[in-house]
């Protein structure tokens, strides 16, 4: 291939600059691919061998032989193509403007808006994968052979890392990740800059909706968020931070607090999340979990980092179906928050007779307290985070102190 540089600079703006330009090596498969290509060879060699052996073909003695050519060949076919699709030649580039990737003669273009959910997966061999979406195989295109949406939805399918869109099989993660990270970040400053309102203009009134069980005298609001400033916490505060990722919030001394880790694990392509969290000693690297309870037994702040299986949009959490079977009442949607370079939206509901079952099965107690919680869900660079409060509904002051904490969020 020739130098990635010449291979771009005819397809730049006039005035736009290449910042940086790589090749990347052979892609090597996944552990879960090798093992779902050893279960299949292993699969077919046996589906073969009892066929053959029911039907009287070759001797009885001979099957065992069989067994393992069938095998050994099956594994060779699933390896050579799985070689054949990570050795195609990848040229990477990026813009003052945007993100190139060259694959297999096409060159595609991506900008900073379609980066924002950028993953780092490092690999055993060394190489390091920064991709920010999926491509879906021909054959789960659902419609592309006459099939009705919905049909067949159980097909299945192992991602390889060949289908990753982005900057896959790089030596090392820098300085891509860190020249990625300042498009987005250039971007959302623009942005903001040009969304700002004046200082003396109150916040829309579009940016809380009422939910359809709401009233003026019960719906709580969720406090106008701004971003925090950069500069040490007052007094009586002090800052938690994950240095890795930049996550840092600014809490009050008096509260209780933990960082805690949620291992998660990979399995076919689907991510899964352990139910409990190992808390930390103390908080510095490699925590994605922080829980903070004020002085008061039932309020509590829970902040997760990328968490799995974020929801889409706003109308997919007001229209969860598990919040309805658990009875828990919508009151408030947010579908505008901005919060120290975040952005998202959120939910405000009401947790009082909220219990497992639907019509007139339940499966345990309700809640009798009036709490009400807030959810949010935001984006920054490279980084999702969900946050969770609960307060009682007439802890006003509580839930306001909770609010100030929360606006001074922020990705570092």
């Amino acid at each position: 291939m020739m130098d990635p540089a010449d291979l771009f600079r005819p397809h730049l703006a006039p005035a736009e600059r290449l910042e940086w330009s790589a090749v990347a090596g052979p892609v090597a498969a996944t552990g879960v691919q090798r093992l779902f290509s050893f279960v299949l060879a292993g699969s077919l060699a046996f589906i073969v061998t009892v066929l053959v052996g029911v039907e009287g073909v070759v001797p009885g003695l001979a099957l065992p032989v069989l067994f393992i050519v069938v095998f050994l060949l099956s594994l060779l076919a699933s390896r050579a193509f799985t070689r054949r699709a990570g050795n195609q030649p990848r040229a990477y580039g990026i813009s003052d403007r945007r993100v190139l990737v060259h694959v297999d003669g096409a060159l595609q273009s991506f900008g900073p808006g379609e980066l924002a959910t950028l993953e780092v997966d490092r690999q055993p061999d060394g190489s390091v994968d920064l991709f920010w979406g999926w491509k879906e195989p021909t054959y789960l295109d659902r419609g592309r052979y006459g099939e009705p949406e919905g049909a067949n939805p159980m097909k299945f399918h192992v991602r390889s890392r060949t289908e990753r869109i982005g900057f896959v099989g790089l030596a090392s993660e820098k300085p891509a990740r860190t020249l990625i990270h300042r498009l987005v970040q250039r971007n959302h400053d623009a942005t903001a800059t040009a969304a700002q309102p004046p200082v003396s203009t109150p916040p829309p009134a579009s940016t809380s909706h009422a939910g359809p069980n709401a009233s003026a005298s019960s719906k709580p609001s969720v406090a106008a968020m701004t971003p925090a400033a950069a500069t040490a916490p007052g007094a009586g505060w002090h800052t938690l931070r994950e240095s890795a990722s930049g996550l840092a919030i600014d809490l009050p001394v008096a509260w209780q607090s933990r960082v805690g880790l949620l291992k998660r694990t990979r399995v076919l392509g689907v991510l899964i999340e352990s139910p409990e969290a190992k808390w930390l000693d103390s908080p510095g690297t490699g925590w994605n979990r922080l829980e903070a309870k004020p002085a008061v037994g039932s309020a509590v702040l829970q902040i997760d980092l990328d968490p799995p299986n974020a929801p889409a949009d706003l109308a997919a959490v007001a229209n969860d179906k598990w919040s309805k079977i658990a009875n828990v009442t919508l009151l408030d949607t947010h579908p505008d928050l901005r919060i120290g370079g975040l952005a998202g939206f959120g939910v405000t509901q009401s947790l009082k007779g909220a219990g497992i079952g639907a019509g007139g099965i339940r499966i345990g107690d309700s809640i009798k307290a009036d709490l009400v919680q807030v959810q949010m869900w935001l984006r920054g660079i490279g980084h999702t985070v969900h946050v969770i409060f609960v307060a009682p509904r007439e802890a006003t002051g509580l839930r306001e102190a909770i609010e100030e904490a929360v606006g001074t969020l922020r990705l570092e």
